[in-house]
């Protein structure tokens, strides 16, 4: 049974991987440093199209979670700062 599961796991796994890599904006966002074909549909899932969310808005003004965006090292580790939204920092761990 866990061989069944198992095996339904990895293709559940290699459809997402695919459909990340099926949409212009999932393959935008993996050509970031760090981001992976999951970080890119969750963060396609909250935003949707980008098309359809800058129809109408500014671009310096857009009203969207973002991403941490300072880091600090400490020895091996890297940890986050307090960064602009504390709801994508998940995303980064």
């Amino acid at each position: 049974m866990i061989e069944t599961l198992t095996e339904e796991i990895r293709n559940l796994e290699k459809a997402i991987e695919e459909r990340a890599g099926s949409l212009k904006e999932t393959q935008l966002l993996m050509t970031l440093p760090g981001v992976s074909y999951f970080t890119a549909l969750t963060v396609y899932a909250e935003l949707g199209e980008i098309d359809t969310l800058l129809t109408g808005v500014k671009r310096h003004k857009l009203p969207v979670k973002s991403l941490p965006d300072r880091t600090a090292v400490a020895g091996e580790r890297e940890r986050m700062k307090r960064g602009p939204a504390r709801e994508g920092r998940w995303l980064m761990v």
